[in-house]
Order: structure tokens, then sequence, then C-alpha cells
């Protein structure tokens, strides 16, 4: 399976030579499996930029498991396949905008807090419970009443990223970026975030590279040095 991952791989990066290219085209055109596998790459590729590739391949391999077995409707499956291959191809040999890194990052990572078994009617929980039900109204009113915790600050900032009202959120970030005493400082390159939702993208590359730049292993490091290889 791997090689097979590897062909369809090799293929949507343009690596096959002008005579497998063809065959893999007429594949496509005729097999129904194959071109659902090619389809579901396509799909995927546009995302690989900025996830690991590691788990791309292991989200694959858990589809290819769970097809073992069933029966496939061909003519469905082609359609779908094309309709999917079709959208895949703009996104071939193009690489994702900053833009779109920020509101997949935010997307994929922020949208839910770390919970915590202790101390679960407390207040800083309340809040967390709000925000990973979407209430971000109201988290954020409970982690506002939380004086004097780092942790609560970072999340107001959270909560007006989610919100859309950016320039809050940016003001909180920058603020956390000046304390000195975190263990892990998000403040940098939640900064960088906002700014690209905002779209002030020279701002936002600026910090990316003052976080790529730092000798100590700052939160957001190994993303801004992805981030920064396609901008």
């Amino acid at each position: 399976m791997s090689n097979h991952l590897a062909y369809i791989e090799d293929f949507c990066e343009n690596r096959l030579s002008t005579e497998e290219n063809a065959h893999a085209n007429q594949r496509i055109q005729s097999d129904p499996s194959f071109a659902k596998d090619v389809a579901f790459y396509l799909q995927m590729r546009h995302l690989s930029d900025l996830e690991r590739k590691e788990r791309l391949k292991a989200l694959y391999f858990t589809i290819k498991q769970k097809q073992r077995g069933q029966i496939i409707k061909f003519v469905s499956v082609a359609a779908a396949a094309v309709v999917m291959i079709i959208a895949g191809i703009f996104f071939i040999n193009q690489a994702p905008t900053s833009e779109e890194f920020a509101q997949l990052y935010v997307k994929e990572n922020l949208s839910t807090l770390p919970t915590s078994m202790s101390n679960q009617n407390d207040m800083l929980s309340q809040g967390v419970n709000c925000y990973n039900e979407g209430a971000y109204e109201k988290a954020l009113e409970l982690f506002k009443q939380i004086g004097g915790n780092p942790q609560a600050l970072e999340y107001q900032g959270l909560c007006h990223l989610q919100l859309k009202q950016y320039p809050s959120a940016l003001s909180i970030f920058e603020e956390i970026a000046k304390n000195n005493e975190l263990l892990v400082n998000k403040g940098k390159f939640y900064e960088a975030i906002t700014l690209l939702q905002m779209g002030q993208k020279g701002k936002a590359k600026n910090i990316l590279v003052e976080i790529t730049e730092s000798k100590e292993d700052i939160f957001g490091k190994q993303e801004a040095e992805e981030l920064l290889k396609n901008w």
C-alpha cells in the first residue's frame, strides 16, 4: 500500500515521466478505485504543507483499512472522484496562502481548550467549557472576571480571535508577549496569526522572522519556519 500511495503522490506532484503520467490519467478514467484514491490525495494535498505529512499518511491508511471489505458503487464513486479531482487540480503545485494557514491554524489548533479534571466548578473551568461549546462571548466574560491569571488572559485573547475582534485579540497577545516570566509564551506567534487574519501580512512576517531567528525554542517556531518557506 505504501508503494501505491507513493505512486499517487508522484503523480500528483508531477514527478512521473510523460508515459507514466499518461498511464495514470488513463487509470483515473477506467479504475474508479484508483480515481477515488487520487481524489482523496488531492483533497488532502492542500493541507499537506500545513500539517505533518505523517499525519496525512496515517489518515489515508486508516480510511483504506475501513474501506476493506466494503462494496464500492463504481458509478457514484467515479462521479465523486472526478469532481474532487477537478477541484484538486487547482491546488496542485500551489502552496497555501499565509491567510489560509492562519485560518486553518485557528480551526485546527484553537477550536478547543484543554480541560482539567480538578476544580471543574471554578471560573476558569467554566470559561473553558463555554469556549469549547462555542459560547465565546460568555467564556470571555468569565475569563475577564479572573484577575492576575496569565492563562485567563491568553484565553481572553483567543475568545476575541474566535469572535473576529482582532484589535482586542492583538492587544492581549502583545501584552502576553512582553511577559518574560511565562515558561511557554505563545504571545508572539498568536500576534502573527492575528495579524494574518487582519490582512497585515508585512507585520506578521516580521514577527514570524523574529520567531524563527530566536535562539530559544520559542512557541510556534516550527510552524513559523514552514509558513515562511511558502511566503
